[in-house]
């Protein structure tokens, strides 16, 4: 009944697999027979890969989920969401958590949750920095070219 990819999905879990809780598994009834996607945006992190692991055929569920994600990620939650998007393996909602930890780090690097992240994780997050860091730098500096050229003509 499941393919390999939704089993893969399943055992790459680790032992803090994303268990839902009843209001998760209740909206996702209201989903299957109400086609209801309201919900809060805690069970939409549960919920995001209930369509490869139950195998729905349409996206609808995943984008909704998707989309509350990304609308009501907060600096107390990213942490959260962005092991959740490498568990499952969603690169959007990753770059997405990526940016805004980038972009509020100095409050998120306090947090407790950051301690307990993956080396890789950490690693994605140095890089996302990096990048930024490198992109304000090149913005900076076409500044300055175009600053001292217009003062020399």
């Amino acid at each position: 009944m499941f393919s390999e990819k939704t089993r893969g999905i399943v055992i790459a879990s680790s032992s803090s697999a994303m268990v839902p809780s009843r209001q998760a598994f209740d909206s996702l009834l209201r989903y299957i027979y109400y086609g209801d996607v309201t919900m809060p945006p805690e069970d939409s992190l549960y919920l995001f890969p209930a369509p490869y692991f139950y195998g729905f055929t349409n996206n609808r569920l995943q984008a909704y989920c998707k989309h509350n994600l990304e609308m009501n990620v907060t600096c107390q939650n990213v942490v959260q969401i962005l092991e959740a998007a490498d568990r499952i393996q969603a690169t959007d909602m990753k770059k997405h958590a990526l940016r805004i930890i980038v972009h509020h780090f100095p409050k998120v690097a306090k947090l407790p949750q950051i301690s307990r992240l993956s080396r890789e994780l950490l690693l994605d997050i140095l890089q996302a920095i990096a990048e930024d860091m490198s992109e304000t730098r090149f913005t900076h500096d076409t500044a300055l070219c175009s600053l001292t050229d217009s003062f020399y003509s």
